[in-house]
């Protein structure tokens, strides 16, 4: 059966008249007739009883219309989707981070996903959690990707991996030349912190809490490159995520203290908005990030 043939099938019965059907599908009456008899002729049944007023479905007809009407959906639908495929050969995602995946694990996942998608462009804002979720709920950003999981009924959450957060200490710390360490010891020590709005803090904080560990002092400093150069100054002892310090560790500069009891995991998330239909270049992003991560573990 032709496509266009079925296409006027279904605008004829829907129409009631085949000069209703011709206006609709800006062509004339007479080849509107045409097709209806041609496809009937394929199918060696009458689908319409012509009258004075103009056409109505015989039994024949209304079986094929039910057919017809579902299947014309479905192409065009398969049509919709292909069309949105095409679109990945250009566009734009705006996605926010929080400084741990922003600055230390985004950059590698964006440079495999340009490799993927080199006409999508990517705007990436790093910011603490608290900012990019209240980005993603105020429309500003496509995508969120935060330390989790958090309680919002407004937005989705894609759990993506485990991070894990160490207790760090400077090459001259004490603790070096201390075995075992003691979560208690912690209440002698000077903590430095993130600001307010930090999931990591806000893991770290949540984590000694439990513990009922409070630190002799803390130190807020603004960003996790300036943490890491206090700690190795030796200023005080930090938390930190493991994804943060390879380079450090690798060279002695920062030192992890091993006890099951002080380090913690954490999950991080995608968020975005329930009820807003991700574009295509959204879920291209978040399948090639799920790929990378679950090639790595």
């Amino acid at each position: 059966m032709d496509l266009i043939q079925l296409k006027t099938f279904l605008e004829a019965a829907n129409c009631g008249s085949f000069t209703g059907a011709s206006e609709k599908l800006c062509t004339s009456q007479p080849a509107v007739s045409r097709q209806i008899v041609a496809l009937e002729k394929e199918l060696g049944l009458s689908l319409f009883s012509r009258h004075s007023r103009g056409v109505r479905l015989t039994e024949a007809g209304r079986c094929l219309f039910q057919y017809v009407e579902k299947s014309l959906t479905l192409l065009e639908k398969a049509e919709k989707a292909l069309a949105e495929l095409r679109d990945l050969e250009s566009g734009m995602i705006i996605v926010g981070a929080s400084t741990t995946i922003g600055n230390y694990l985004l950059p590698g996942w964006l440079a495999s996903f340009s490799k993927f998608y080199p006409k999508i462009d990517v705007s990436l804002q790093v910011e603490n959690s608290n900012k990019v979720i209240l980005n993603v709920l105020e429309g500003k950003l496509d995508i969120g990707l935060i330390a989790g999981p958090i309680n919002s009924p407004e937005l989705c959450q894609e759990y993506l991996l485990d991070d894990e957060v160490i207790l760090l200490v400077g090459p001259e710390h004490p603790w070096l030349n201390e075995k075992p360490i003691f979560p208690e010891s912690l209440k002698q020590e000077v903590l430095i912190l993130r600001e307010p709005g930090s999931a990591t803090r806000q893991a770290i904080e949540s984590h000694l809490d439990k513990k009922k560990i409070r630190p002799a002092k803390t130190i807020i400093l603004g960003n996790t490159e300036a943490i890491k150069k206090a700690v190795i100054a030796g200023m005080g002892v930090t938390f930190i995520s493991k994804n943060t310090v390879s380079i450090e560790l690798e060279h002695g500069l920062l030192y992890e203290i091993k006890n099951h009891k002080l380090s913690f995991k954490r999950p991080l998330f995608a968020v975005y908005p329930k009820g807003v239909r991700l574009s295509p270049a959204s879920l291209a992003f978040l399948s090639t990030i799920k790929k990378l991560v679950k090639s790595t573990q």
